[in-house]
């Protein structure tokens, strides 16, 4: 996948935070929902159906990794404590969803400075999770 140069939710800021949105205009009424639209418009828009599908695609193979199932039957309920050493904000999203209610996340990984982590707060607050850092 050359296509994406990072994890899904970095890619996607990333392409969101440089890519302008446009206002196309409907063709003549009667067409139905038709768009007129540039060939430079065409192709961008294209490619960021590519860059969507090829998102929808890792998204997918990462809730439906072989590992979960190995996960889940260990440690039905999550585990008391997870630790997250890689830095990479997929592996710190799934720490949380590892963790059972009650449980502490440590996070030591060096994460991006510039990383978002797509994380719930009410998550967070509502299975009294724990989250240290170092």
């Amino acid at each position: 996948m050359g296509l994406i140069g990072g994890l899904p939710g970095e890619v996607e800021a990333r392409h969101r935070a440089r890519t302008p949105c446009r206002r196309l205009s409907p063709t003549s009424a009667g067409e139905g929902p038709a768009i007129k639209a540039t060939p430079a418009d065409q192709q961008q828009l294209l490619e960021l159906q590519a860059i969507d599908t090829a998102l929808d695609q890792l998204r997918h193979r990462r809730s439906h990794l072989p590992e979960q199932a190995d996960l889940a039957a260990i440690a039905p309920e999550g585990f008391d404590a997870v630790v997250e050493a890689t830095g990479a904000l997929a592996v710190f999203e799934r720490s949380i969803q590892l963790t059972r209610t009650g449980g502490t996340v440590l996070v030591y990984g060096l994460a991006p400075e510039d990383g978002i982590a797509n994380v719930k707060p009410y998550e967070i607050f509502s299975r009294e999770l724990t989250i240290k850092g170092s």
